[in-house]
């Protein structure tokens, strides 16, 4: 009975010395089966503007199989994708389009926007221009917005009230004039005074900056024959923008249609018109009175 307990107690022993020895050689040679090399990423992360947040910038040059990069930017820009991940070698998560850039901003207000905060809409108009010089302009990019609206004013009494707050504000820079509907015929039509301000999608310093792809020679060709009234040759030639602007959903069916980068600039600023140069659409940085924007479509303008 002894002896047969020293058998057992033997073979437990053998078969413990055996999975001492063979569990780390298989596993290592498990492991030895399955690549883990580390990723290189020091170059693509100096070109995109990017460090990993992990290790105080260290992991950015390279990281180990299965270590995650947290992206950070500079001040202002997010990345276009948040983490990276190594997997034996290979960066998951990585785009060709993996880059730093402003935040998108999603703005659901009309173009066509209301009242600031504080818009002065009521008083004399003989202190409306003061009560409104702190004003700021509270519209989305592309849009506008009202800082002054009073009633019952003459058309030239509103010009008046326009140049005068222009002069305490660089906010103002539109004014619209609308007749009240009841007005009588005959008299000083009396109507809604309303001053506001655009908020520029691109800061008109900023439009010279632009890149814009050279034309063809058959986009070249397309006005060709163009007149010009300058018998000298030399008007100023334009060849910033897109060659072609397709315009839809005008009220004026005329104005519809595609509208041709035109060879000469106007303004210092290209423009598009239609072929049978009935058409032209043109940026005016400086509006006049009751124009509703700084893109402006005219009918029967010579380009």
């Amino acid at each position: 009975m002894v002896s047969g307990c020293t058998v057992l107690l033997s073979l437990v022993a053998i078969l413990l010395v055996l999975v001492a020895v063979c569990a780390p050689l298989y596993a290592f040679v498990l492991v030895s089966c399955v690549s883990t090399r580390p990723c290189q990423m020091g170059a693509l992360l100096y070109n995109v503007g990017a460090q990993c947040r992990e290790g105080g910038g260290l992991r950015s040059e390279s990281m180990l199989h299965g270590e995650t990069c947290t992206l950070d930017c500079r001040a202002g820009f997010v990345p276009s994708v948040p983490q990276l991940t190594c997997l034996d070698g290979t960066l998951d998560g990585y785009t060709d389009t993996l880059a730093c850039a402003p935040p998108v901003i999603y703005d659901n207000r009309p173009l066509a926007g209301g009242l600031v905060v504080g818009a002065v809409t009521g008083g004399s108009e003989l202190d409306a221009c003061l009560r409104a010089q702190d004003l700021k302009c509270e519209a989305r990019f592309g849009g506008s917005a009202v800082l002054v609206q009073l009633p019952d004013l003459s058309e030239k009494a509103c010009r008046e009230l326009f140049l005068e707050c222009q002069g305490l504000s660089s906010e103002f820079e539109y004014m619209q004039h609308t007749v009240n509907p009841d007005a009588e015929p005959g008299l000083e039509h009396l109507g809604t005074c309303t001053l506001g301000c655009f908020e520029e999608v691109l800061p008109e310093s900023e439009l010279g900056n632009l890149q814009f792809q050279q034309p063809s020679t058959e986009d070249a060709e397309m006005f060709a024959g163009a007149s010009t009234p300058d018998v000298s040759g030399n008007r100023e030639k334009c060849v910033e923008g897109p060659v072609c602007i397709d315009v839809s959903g005008s009220c004026n069916e005329a104005d519809n249609g595609d509208y041709y980068r035109y060879p000469f600039c106007t303004s210092g600023y290209s423009q598009w018109v239609q072929e049978d140069e009935s058409h032209r659409l043109r940026y005016d940085g400086t509006p006049a009175f009751s124009q509703g924007g700084k893109w402006i479509m005219e009918q029967g303008a010579d380009p």
